[in-house]
C-alpha cells in the first residue's frame, strides 16, 4: 500500500515538473500590426493630457509610414526606421509571458500638437488582447522603454494610449418603471476622441481596451452617468449612484464575436 501511495505521489511530482517547464515558457506575442488606431483612455492607467488633439494613427509597416490625425483635420506624418523591430518580455505570470514589440520612428524627435517626444517609439502593451499600443519615449543609451508594459505617466513620462475597434454596443435608453423607450433622451460618449452625441437608441463603436465615460439625460428624467470598460471577451457597463440605486450598478455584457453588435438597454428613472 505504501509503495503504491509513493509512486501515485512521484508521478504527480514529476507531472507537474514536466507540465511547469512546459507551460511556464508559454508566450503570448503583442504585435504591432498595420492598421488604424485610435486614441484611448487605457484600462490601467489614465494618462497624462498630453497632445490631446491627437485622436488617431495609421501605422503602415510596408511603407515604413506613420500618420497622425488631430481634431483640427491636420496630420503629421512620419517615418519607421529601417531596422527590424525590438521585442520585451512583460507580464510574466505562472502560465506565460509576454513578448511585446517595440516599432521606433526614424527621427529623434517628433512633435504633437505642441508638445515634442525625444526619440518616440510604439510599444505593444500587454496583457493581449485586445492589443492597445502606446507612444512613449525611449530613454536609456539602449533605446529601450524604461517600462515595455506601459508607461509611467505617473512619474510624468509622455505618452498617448492607442487602440483599435472592438466593440460594437447597440443601446436604448428605457423608462425604470415601465421599460418603454425614451423617444427624445440623449447619450453622450466622452473619450479623449472627442464628444459623440447620440438619440435616446444609438449604436457606438468603441475602441478596445478602452474605457468610455458617458452620460445620459432626457426631459422629465434624473440625468444618469456612467463608464463602459472594453475587455478581450466582455464589455462591462457601469453607473455612478442615482436614484435607482445608491451603490454602483453594473452590468456585464459577454463579447463573443467583436464584429456583432451587443444589444443594451440603459434605464432611467423620473425626476422626483
Amino acid at each position: 500500500m505504501c509503495k503504491l501511495l509513493w509512486r501515485v505521489v512521484g508521478f504527480i511530482l514529476v507531472t507537474a515538473f514536466i507540465l511547469n517547464g512546459c507551460i511556464g515558457h508559454m508566450t503570448k506575442v503583442a504585435e504591432i500590426k498595420s492598421g488604424s488606431y485610435v486614441r484611448i483612455n487605457s484600462l490601467h492607467a489614465q494618462p497624462t493630457p498630453i497632445a490631446v488633439g491627437v485622436i488617431e494613427v495609421e501605422i503602415d509597416r510596408t511603407n515604413r509610414r506613420v500618420t497622425f490625425k488631430l481634431a483640427d483635420n491636420s496630420e503629421v506624418t512620419a517615418s519607421l526606421t529601417a531596422e527590424a523591430s525590438k521585442w520585451a518580455e512583460g507580464c510574466p505570470t505562472n502560465l506565460y509571458s509576454t513578448r511585446m514589440e517595440m516599432l521606433y520612428l526614424a527621427d529623434n524627435e517628433l512633435t504633437l500638437d505642441s508638445v515634442t517626444f525625444s526619440r518616440p517609439v510604439f510599444v505593444a502593451n500587454c496583457p493581449v488582447p485586445p492589443i492597445v499600443i502606446t507612444l512613449q519615449e525611449a530613454t536609456d543609451e539602449t533605446g529601450a522603454s524604461p517600462d515595455a508594459s506601459g508607461c509611467e505617466w505617473w512619474a510624468g513620462a509622455k505618452c498617448i494610449y492607442f487602440g483599435q475597434d472592438y466593440a460594437t454596443l447597440r443601446g436604448q435608453i428605457v423608462d425604470f418603471e415601465t421599460r418603454e423607450a425614451i423617444q427624445d433622451a440623449e447619450v453622450v460618449f466622452v473619450a479623449p476622441t472627442g464628444r459623440q452625441v447620440f438619440p435616446g437608441t444609438f449604436q457606438v463603436v468603441l475602441p478596445g481596451g478602452a474605457q468610455v465615460d458617458f452620460e445620459v439625460r432626457a426631459p422629465g428624467y434624473a440625468p444618469s452617468v456612467g463608464k463602459v470598460e472594453i475587455y478581450d471577451d466582455k464589455v462591462v457597463v457601469s453607473r455612478g449612484p442615482g436614484p435607482i440605486s445608491e451603490s454602483a450598478y453594473f452590468e456585464i455584457l459577454e463579447l463573443h464575436d467583436p464584429g456583432k453588435p451587443i444589444e443594451f438597454q440603459y434605464y432611467l428613472e423620473e425626476a422626483k
